[in-house]
């Protein structure tokens, strides 16, 4: 059976994901999977792209280049080798490039059975791995499938909720739950919401309040000394217990501070410049007493990186592609989107650790949605149609439409 572009590409991340999981001594063989997969992108989309789109996705390689650049060029760090292959460094700068992927015609089918399949494969691999980029990919992305009725879909998001508690308890791993019951507000409110017009302005008000109140406890935090992470250990006298215990203000405070110092806020220090940390873990395991190249933090490591400039003009894309949606839409399937993009957004400023793997693809293949004026313009039935059309699933497969 002949596989087309699109669906290699995104086979070749999960297989990579998979295979880095189960062999992590030889994560820079699966490496070579990420880089395949660039390399085989249908690159005739970037035709289709709109003007909005085109020129955003060349403003954020150009950053992300000139980041790698610098990392390379820097005198101080001997990490060549360390950066090939490992997963937190190559390639993160261009993942904006799987945007083109929103625009091949069967790319709703390819994210429900990508999907899928990583529903199975987490079930096949928890019971002797810990399969947690794939909960990830699951509790992050699974709802945009909420706005169909595929069969097992009840089903996917039960094992879904259950595989994140188990990553939770097994890793302590909590940005899981928070990410869980952010799961629940897609869920909800395209259950309960069945008019366009109506999701949309419930849509409006989430995506303000969620993309404001990270920014604003972050410049409350830096100036006035609030945190917003040590509400549990103020609540509570056990503040050993590993899911009260702060593990974010410091980070937060160590990074602007060693920026600060280095003159580096605007710009960053580049790919692999160092910040001065309590911690002596590096991202590929080494301990290094002069300092971190790399954040837990997937904002603050991109202001490592490249700065507040480069950070504003990542998530000023993030922004302008759910502002796209919001504006032109007119299905509820985006409208869904944009809330799951926008819930993503705000997890990156608590968690979601910066690496190459399946949901950072899938992240930037939402964006493309998002930014791309065939999806907006279709109406309900459109997609259902396309769906219809590309899938033997037809008699399993049903939309919730305004009807």
């Amino acid at each position: 059976m002949r596989i087309n572009k699109t669906a290699r590409c995104i086979i070749l991340i999960f297989l990579g994901n998979i295979g880095v999981i189960i062999l992590p001594e030889f994560r820079k063989v699966f490496w070579l999977f990420y880089v395949l997969s660039i390399l085989l992108l249908p690159y005739g989309n970037l035709f289709r792209l709109s003007f909005k789109a085109k020129l955003l996705l060349l403003v954020l390689l150009t950053f992300g280049i000139t980041v790698i650049v610098r990392g390379l060029l820097n005198p101080n760090d001997n990490t060549y080798l360390t950066i090939i292959g490992n997963p937190a460094y190559s390639m993160f700068e261009l993942l904006p490039v799987f945007i083109l992927l929103a625009e091949s015609d069967n790319i709703l089918l390819i994210l429900h059975k990508i999907l899928y399949s990583v529903s199975i494969a987490t079930c096949c691999l928890i019971v002797f791995f810990n399969p947690q980029d794939l909960v990830e990919t699951l509790v992050y992305f699974i709802a945009i499938l909420a706005p169909f009725k595929f069969a097992r879909y009840k089903m996917i998001i039960i094992l879904t909720l259950m595989f994140g508690y188990f990553t939770f308890v097994m890793n302590d791993y909590r940005i899981i739950l928070l990410a869980a019951m952010l799961l629940l507000v897609p869920l909800g409110l395209n259950k309960y919401f069945k008019r366009l017009q109506t999701l949309k302005r419930i849509t409006t008000v989430y995506v303000t309040f969620m993309f404001l109140l990270p920014i604003t406890l972050m410049i409350t935090g830096l100036t006035t000394g609030f945190s917003v992470y040590q509400i549990g250990q103020m609540l509570t006298e056990d503040s050993d217990k590993g899911y009260e215990v702060d593990t974010r203000t410091f980070l937060w405070y160590e990074v602007f501070e060693d920026l600060s110092n280095n003159n580096a806020i605007a710009w960053g220090k580049g790919l692999t410049g160092r910040v001065t940390s309590e911690l002596t873990v590096d991202s590929d395991g080494s301990v290094n007493d002069d300092g971190r190249s790399f954040v837990e933090v997937r904002a603050l490591d991109i202001i490592r990186r490249g700065g507040v400039v480069y950070a504003t003009v990542y998530y000023g894309a993030i922004f302008l592609a759910v502002l796209n949606v919001l504006f032109k839409t007119k299905n509820r399937f985006l409208l869904v989107v944009a809330i799951v993009v926008t819930s993503f957004y705000f997890l990156n400023f608590i968690g979601t650790q910066p690496a190459v793997n399946l949901y950072s693809v899938l992240f930037w293949i939402l964006i493309g949605l998002c930014f791309s004026r065939k999806w907006n313009n279709y109406s309900d039935d459109q997609i259902k149609e396309i769906i219809y059309i590309k899938s033997s699933l037809k008699e399993h497969v049903s939309f919730r439409t305004d009807n």
